[in-house]
Protein backbone atom coordinates (compact mmCIF):
# COMPACT_ATOMS: atom_id res chain seq x y z
CA UNK A 1 0.00 0.00 0.00
CA UNK A 2 1.68 3.23 -1.08
CA UNK A 3 1.51 6.34 0.65
CA UNK A 4 -1.25 8.29 -0.78
CA UNK A 5 -3.26 5.13 -0.23
CA UNK A 6 -2.48 5.66 3.55
CA UNK A 7 -3.67 9.47 3.38
CA UNK A 8 -6.72 8.77 1.54
CA UNK A 9 -8.21 6.18 3.91
CA UNK A 10 -7.01 8.52 6.58
CA UNK A 11 -9.01 11.58 5.10
CA UNK A 12 -11.84 9.52 4.04
CA UNK A 13 -12.08 8.20 7.88
CA UNK A 14 -11.65 12.26 8.81
CA UNK A 15 -14.70 12.94 6.68
CA UNK A 16 -16.85 10.03 8.24
CA UNK A 17 -16.37 11.83 11.75
CA UNK A 18 -16.91 15.42 10.63
CA UNK A 19 -13.22 16.53 11.52
CA UNK A 20 -12.11 16.46 8.04
CA UNK A 21 -8.26 17.51 7.90
CA UNK A 22 -7.83 19.95 5.41
CA UNK A 23 -6.40 17.66 2.69
CA UNK A 24 -9.14 16.06 2.73
CA UNK A 25 -11.10 18.94 2.03
CA UNK A 26 -9.53 19.80 -0.83
CA UNK A 27 -9.55 16.79 -2.37
CA UNK A 28 -13.25 16.52 -1.81
CA UNK A 29 -13.55 20.17 -3.82
CA UNK A 30 -11.07 18.57 -6.60
CA UNK A 31 -13.94 15.45 -6.58
CA UNK A 32 -17.04 17.60 -6.30
CA UNK A 33 -15.80 19.95 -9.57
CA UNK A 34 -14.62 16.38 -11.18
CA UNK A 35 -18.11 15.08 -10.63
CA UNK A 36 -19.90 18.11 -11.68
CA UNK A 37 -18.02 18.58 -15.26
CA UNK A 38 -18.18 14.78 -16.34
CA UNK A 39 -22.27 15.12 -15.43
CA UNK A 40 -22.62 17.80 -17.46
CA UNK A 41 -20.17 16.07 -20.44
CA UNK A 42 -22.31 13.34 -20.12
CA UNK A 43 -25.64 15.23 -20.34
CA UNK A 44 -24.61 17.32 -23.49
CA UNK A 45 -22.88 14.57 -25.00
CA UNK A 46 -26.02 12.04 -24.28
CA UNK A 47 -28.50 14.51 -24.29
CA UNK A 48 -27.96 15.99 -27.73
CA UNK A 49 -28.12 12.74 -29.67
CA UNK A 50 -31.07 11.48 -27.63
CA UNK A 51 -33.24 14.69 -28.39
CA UNK A 52 -32.09 14.82 -32.01
CA UNK A 53 -33.55 10.93 -31.94
CA UNK A 54 -36.46 12.05 -30.35
CA UNK A 55 -37.68 15.21 -32.18
CA UNK A 56 -37.08 12.96 -35.57
CA UNK A 57 -39.62 9.95 -33.90
CA UNK A 58 -41.92 12.24 -32.12
CA UNK A 59 -42.01 14.27 -35.96
CA UNK A 60 -42.66 11.02 -37.97
CA UNK A 61 -45.21 9.48 -35.40
CA UNK A 62 -46.92 13.07 -35.72
CA UNK A 63 -47.15 12.89 -39.67
CA UNK A 64 -48.14 8.94 -39.76
CA UNK A 65 -52.36 8.66 -40.13
CA UNK A 66 -53.77 9.24 -36.87
CA UNK A 67 -55.30 6.05 -35.11
CA UNK A 68 -58.57 5.96 -33.87
CA UNK A 69 -58.22 5.26 -30.41
CA UNK A 70 -61.85 3.86 -28.21
CA UNK A 71 -62.64 6.31 -25.19
CA UNK A 72 -62.06 3.71 -22.58
CA UNK A 73 -58.47 3.05 -24.14
CA UNK A 74 -57.70 6.59 -23.80
CA UNK A 75 -58.97 7.33 -20.19
CA UNK A 76 -57.32 4.26 -18.89
CA UNK A 77 -53.83 5.57 -20.74
CA UNK A 78 -54.84 8.54 -18.97
CA UNK A 79 -54.72 7.55 -15.83
CA UNK A 80 -51.88 4.89 -16.05
CA UNK A 81 -49.93 8.09 -17.28
CA UNK A 82 -51.14 10.61 -14.69
CA UNK A 83 -50.55 7.92 -11.58
CA UNK A 84 -46.50 7.09 -13.46
CA UNK A 85 -45.85 11.35 -12.71
CA UNK A 86 -47.22 10.99 -9.42
CA UNK A 87 -45.80 7.40 -8.59
CA UNK A 88 -41.93 9.20 -10.31
CA UNK A 89 -42.62 12.74 -7.98
CA UNK A 90 -43.06 10.61 -4.91
CA UNK A 91 -40.02 8.51 -6.17
CA UNK A 92 -38.27 11.74 -7.07
CA UNK A 93 -38.39 13.22 -3.52
CA UNK A 94 -37.66 9.66 -1.72
CA UNK A 95 -34.62 10.12 -3.51
CA UNK A 96 -33.78 13.75 -2.82
CA UNK A 97 -34.40 12.90 0.91
CA UNK A 98 -32.12 10.18 0.72
CA UNK A 99 -29.21 11.73 -0.59
CA UNK A 100 -29.48 14.34 2.21
CA UNK A 101 -29.70 11.65 4.98
CA UNK A 102 -26.35 9.98 3.33
CA UNK A 103 -24.65 13.14 2.57
CA UNK A 104 -24.03 11.86 -1.21
CA UNK A 105 -22.70 14.90 -2.85
CA UNK A 106 -19.79 15.23 0.40
CA UNK A 107 -19.62 11.44 0.77
CA UNK A 108 -16.08 10.54 2.05
CA UNK A 109 -16.15 7.64 -0.48
CA UNK A 110 -14.95 10.48 -3.30
CA UNK A 111 -11.62 10.68 -2.18
CA UNK A 112 -10.54 7.23 -2.18
CA UNK A 113 -9.67 5.53 -5.35
CA UNK A 114 -11.47 3.15 -7.10
CA UNK A 115 -9.58 0.31 -6.01
CA UNK A 116 -10.42 1.74 -2.69
CA UNK A 117 -13.64 1.78 -3.22
CA UNK A 118 -13.72 -1.46 -5.17
CA UNK A 119 -12.06 -3.16 -1.79
CA UNK A 120 -14.66 -1.75 0.41
CA UNK A 121 -17.79 -2.92 -1.67
CA UNK A 122 -15.97 -6.42 -1.48
CA UNK A 123 -15.64 -6.16 2.23
CA UNK A 124 -19.99 -5.07 1.95
CA UNK A 125 -20.56 -8.37 -0.23
CA UNK A 126 -18.73 -10.83 2.18
CA UNK A 127 -15.95 -11.59 -0.14
CA UNK A 128 -12.97 -10.49 1.96
CA UNK A 129 -12.64 -9.93 5.67
CA UNK A 130 -12.82 -6.41 7.15
CA UNK A 131 -10.22 -5.11 9.37
CA UNK A 132 -11.20 -2.48 12.29
CA UNK A 133 -9.78 0.48 10.61
CA UNK A 134 -11.66 -0.06 7.40
CA UNK A 135 -14.94 -0.89 9.62
CA UNK A 136 -16.66 2.70 9.75
CA UNK A 137 -16.17 2.95 6.17
CA UNK A 138 -17.14 -0.05 5.10
CA UNK A 139 -20.77 0.52 7.05
CA UNK A 140 -20.77 4.02 5.66
CA UNK A 141 -21.05 2.15 2.00
CA UNK A 142 -23.56 -0.29 3.10
CA UNK A 143 -25.70 2.36 4.63
CA UNK A 144 -25.41 4.10 1.32
CA UNK A 145 -26.28 0.82 -0.37
CA UNK A 146 -29.45 0.93 1.32
CA UNK A 147 -30.75 3.83 0.05
CA UNK A 148 -30.46 2.19 -3.70
CA UNK A 149 -34.03 1.49 -3.00
CA UNK A 150 -35.49 4.79 -3.11
CA UNK A 151 -34.52 5.04 -7.25
CA UNK A 152 -37.41 1.98 -7.77
CA UNK A 153 -40.30 4.32 -7.41
CA UNK A 154 -38.97 7.08 -9.79
CA UNK A 155 -38.00 4.32 -12.06
CA UNK A 156 -41.22 3.00 -11.73
CA UNK A 157 -43.46 5.87 -12.41
CA UNK A 158 -41.61 6.97 -15.60
CA UNK A 159 -42.13 3.56 -17.25
CA UNK A 160 -45.83 4.13 -15.99
CA UNK A 161 -45.88 7.48 -17.60
CA UNK A 162 -44.28 5.89 -21.00
CA UNK A 163 -46.82 2.94 -21.09
CA UNK A 164 -50.08 5.07 -20.24
CA UNK A 165 -49.04 7.22 -23.59
CA UNK A 166 -48.46 4.42 -24.98
CA UNK A 167 -51.98 3.15 -24.13
CA UNK A 168 -53.39 6.65 -24.73
CA UNK A 169 -52.21 7.16 -28.04
CA UNK A 170 -51.57 3.94 -30.00
CA UNK A 171 -47.97 5.02 -30.40
CA UNK A 172 -45.33 2.47 -31.17
CA UNK A 173 -43.13 5.61 -30.08
CA UNK A 174 -44.26 5.74 -26.86
CA UNK A 175 -44.43 1.99 -26.66
CA UNK A 176 -40.32 1.99 -27.53
CA UNK A 177 -39.54 4.26 -24.83
CA UNK A 178 -41.37 1.71 -22.30
CA UNK A 179 -39.83 -1.28 -23.67
CA UNK A 180 -36.41 0.66 -22.91
CA UNK A 181 -37.96 1.52 -19.43
CA UNK A 182 -39.03 -1.71 -18.54
CA UNK A 183 -35.76 -3.45 -19.61
CA UNK A 184 -34.01 -0.55 -17.47
CA UNK A 185 -35.93 -2.00 -14.24
CA UNK A 186 -36.02 -5.24 -15.78
CA UNK A 187 -32.09 -5.46 -15.00
CA UNK A 188 -31.72 -2.92 -12.69
CA UNK A 189 -34.26 -4.09 -9.91
CA UNK A 190 -32.60 -7.63 -8.89
CA UNK A 191 -29.17 -5.82 -9.09
CA UNK A 192 -30.39 -3.50 -6.18
CA UNK A 193 -32.31 -5.68 -4.22
CA UNK A 194 -29.33 -8.72 -3.82
CA UNK A 195 -26.72 -5.33 -3.15
CA UNK A 196 -29.31 -4.59 -0.34
CA UNK A 197 -29.72 -7.86 1.23
CA UNK A 198 -25.73 -7.81 1.11
CA UNK A 199 -25.24 -4.64 2.35
CA UNK A 200 -28.23 -5.36 5.16
CA UNK A 201 -26.58 -8.94 6.27
CA UNK A 202 -23.31 -6.92 6.83
CA UNK A 203 -24.46 -4.66 9.05
CA UNK A 204 -26.21 -7.24 11.11
CA UNK A 205 -22.93 -8.92 11.47
CA UNK A 206 -20.84 -5.49 12.03
CA UNK A 207 -23.32 -3.23 13.94
CA UNK A 208 -22.37 0.40 14.76
CA UNK A 209 -21.32 1.03 17.87
CA UNK A 210 -24.36 2.82 19.11
CA UNK A 211 -26.75 -0.01 18.04
CA UNK A 212 -24.50 -2.43 20.21
CA UNK A 213 -24.92 -0.09 22.90
CA UNK A 214 -29.05 0.38 22.39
Amino acid sequence: MTTDDENRWSEAQSLLDRKPTEPAERRLRRSRRRRLLTALGASLFLGAPIGILAYRFADDAASSSPVDVPTGQVVAGVVLALAGLVLAGVGFVAQLRANRRMSAWNSPLYVLTKEQRKELLAVVRGRVTVGSDRLPLARHLASNTLQQRATLPLMLGVTAFWLGQAVALSSWWYATMAGVFVLLIGGSVPFVLRQERQARRFLEQYPAPDVLAA
